[in-house]
């Protein structure tokens, strides 16, 4: 006979530990080895109730201690599973097995286990409906991202390039600088600085310098 590799212990003593695991002031250190992310609790099937009992004592206390906490029966998704078989599921395999079993315990446990296997284990068993139930609790439970720092307000805005001078412009502007306007005047009527104006006359060869077109103003 193969022995339990750790002693038992009472459920009380070994939820007792467990709960100083999960709630340890430096962080969760799940399983005795301290390197596994679960825990396995072994009892007797008579402590069935005793053990649901310390399950959601335990629960509270995690939860109270901010964990998430889900919880799932996997006898209650393997029921289902089975229910949703066809209506004669249960009765075919259920004498079937006793039937077989009556010949040789053995082939009947070995049939019993080709019909549930296939409901357990591979892709859509247990494990990937017990994933998914977690995934969804989880996606249910995050906290929402928190939301970026408000931007300041936008500073004033640069000043826009000018447009490049024009031809017609560039008439309009010899002609009214010959006809004496001031360099205010053509500043307001273009658009754009007395510095603009005169260095444009300067480049048009209307006046000799910059310094010239100031002596107007």
């Amino acid at each position: 006979m193969t022995q339990n590799l750790f002693p038992s212990s009472s459920l009380k003593d070994t939820f007792a530990a467990l709960r100083a695991d999960l709630l340890h002031e430096h962080g969760p250190r799940i399983s005795t080895m301290r390197n596994y992310r679960f825990a396995i609790v072994q009892y007797e099937p008579a402590q069935e109730f005793a053990l649901r009992g310390e399950v959601q004592r335990l629960a509270v206390e995690l939860r109270k201690g901010g964990w998430f906490v889900l919880s799932i029966s996997l006898r209650q998704l393997l029921l289902d599973r089975v229910r949703a078989e066809d209506d004669d599921f249960i009765e075919r395999v259920t004498e079937m097995e006793r039937r077989t079993s009556a010949r040789d315990q053995a082939r009947g446990r070995e049939y019993l286990k080709s019909k549930l296997i296939p409901l357990i284990e591979g892709k859509g068993g247990l494990a990937d409906e017990c994933a998914t139930m977690i995934r969804q609790h989880v996606k249910d439970h995050r906290p929402p991202k928190p939301r970026p720092p408000a931007r300041p307000p936008p500073g004033p805005a640069p000043p826009e390039r000018r447009k490049p001078w024009q031809p017609e412009e560039d008439a309009a502007l010899t002609a009214g600088w010959v006809a004496r306007e001031g360099l205010d005047s053509l500043a307001a009527r273009f658009g754009r600085s007395t510095r603009a104006i005169s260095a444009r006359l300067v480049h048009l060869g209307v006046v000799g310098s910059r310094g010239d077109a100031r002596k107007r103003g």
